[in-house]
């Protein structure tokens, strides 16, 4: 059996993509039988409520926050505010060196970003125990970073200083194995699963053409962080010329929060679609596949930016699993998860008038397309569940113990 710290930027309770995919991972390593994870959560990250350990699903959880509302994960932050958030990270190291201690683990394994790198490495180089790095993303070349060039470049650098000397690193996409897999001895690529939880069963063959909604016409919906990277104010602007130039009323479900809702809300009054579009806000994890139920058609439109180029999402192999038609833009992270036409279907990034072609076809013959729904929930449930994919990194720990 082998005990594994995990340490942790995001993690339940907030939903993202990097929280889902960790408590994924922890628990298909707990319902493997051959490992033991424990946790370890940043200060920007709040648990369950105001004690310092939390148990979630049989994990233990061991939390920092440092309880100031600025710390909160993206949100801008003056100089001061970031000089404080720098210091918080003091204590997170002292808290991973006491758990250390307490769980005597054989592992150290910290997930992107580079705060919990470097906090994970002092550690396990404090302790003499195997260091595992995993990068999720190129996170510091978004366009919109606030923090200016000088600090991307800093980071960037960083996190390629953690690539090196990590004993092993994990990545989650090609394009990331590409860059950063040559400068470690030990590259491997895991990519994106989805939870056991979230397959829908199996239903008779033709059980979904019918629309979640019931009546003929498909539900489109996005569900995720509502970011300027996920192209959403293109799907606003196709929604709103589909109906002005086409009269084609498509209905669209948005779920999640982040600092575009208030833009999108505004495109959307100014558009004249507030009726097609439903704003649902921050959506709880336990509610998620609620929404799916009232979704027919996934949209993840990312723009063309290299971040697209590198990063996997989570959210299309999700809709995959809970037997959703999945729509996603040509950027290179998205076309390692989607094939165009046989899984899902791939439109040209940042193409409105592609787009909208797109969605008209779905939305006047939303059966046409059930055996790319089929196709598509074959290739993630018979390659893509977490249970599955967990044994990459079983064979990876249990090589760094034996040396």
């Amino acid at each position: 059996m082998i005990k594994i710290v995990h340490i942790l930027y995001q993690s339940v309770p907030d939903v993202s993509g990097s929280s889902t995919r960790s408590k994924s991972i922890v628990d298909a390593q707990l319902g493997s039988g051959e490992m033991i994870p424990v946790i370890v959560t940043s200060p920007l990250q709040a648990g369950q409520g105001s004690d310092s350990i939390d148990v979630i699903d049989g994990i233990k959880y061991y939390r920092t926050y440092a309880g100031n509302a600025d710390f909160a994960i993206n949100r801008k932050k003056s100089l001061l505010v970031k000089a404080k958030k720098a210091l918080s990270f003091v204590g997170f190291y002292r808290t991973v060196c006491r758990v250390i201690e307490e769980e005597r683990p054989q592992v150290v394994h910290a997930h992107a970003i580079f705060a919990c790198g470097l906090v994970g490495l002092l550690a396990a180089r404090r302790y003499g125990l195997p260091f595992v790095y995993e990068m999720r993303s190129d996170w510091h070349l978004d366009e919109n970073f606030d923090s200016g060039t000088f600090f991307q470049k800093l980071f960037g650098g960083i996190e390629r200083f953690l690539a090196r000397r990590a004993d092993a690193l994990a990545v989650i996409s090609q394009g990331l194995m590409e860059k950063y897999g040559p400068l470690n001895p030990r590259p491997i690529l895991v990519p994106n699963g989805v939870h056991q939880n979230m397959v829908r069963p199996l239903e008779p063959v033709g059980a979904l053409t019918a629309t979640a909604g019931g009546g003929s016409n498909p539900t489109f919906g996005f569900i995720g962080s509502l970011i300027p990277l996920e192209g959403l104010a293109f799907v606003v602007d196709a929604l709103a010329r589909l109906r002005t130039e086409r009269g084609i009323d498509a209905r669209m479900i948005i779920a999640g929060r982040g600092e575009e809702q208030a833009k999108l809300e505004v495109l959307a009054r100014e558009r004249g679609v507030t009726d097609l579009i439903e704003f649902t806000g921050a959506v709880p994890f336990a509610q998620v596949s609620g929404i799916y139920d009232r979704l027919d058609v996934i949209i993840n439109f990312r723009r063309d930016e290299p971040i697209a180029h590198s990063v996997t999402p989570l959210k299309p192999l999700e809709a995959m699993a809970q037997r959703k038609l999945v729509v996603v833009s040509s950027v290179r992270g998205m076309q390692e998860l989607v094939t165009g036409g046989r899984t899902g279907l791939v439109v040209p990034a940042e193409d409105v008038n592609a787009l909208m072609d797109t969605i008209e076809l779905v939305h006047r013959d939303f059966s046409r397309f059930q055996p790319v729904i089929d196709a598509g929930y074959a290739h993630v449930t018979q390659t893509r569940t977490w249970p599955s994919l967990v044994g990459k990194y079983t064979q990876l720990y249990r090589q760094l113990c034996s040396h």
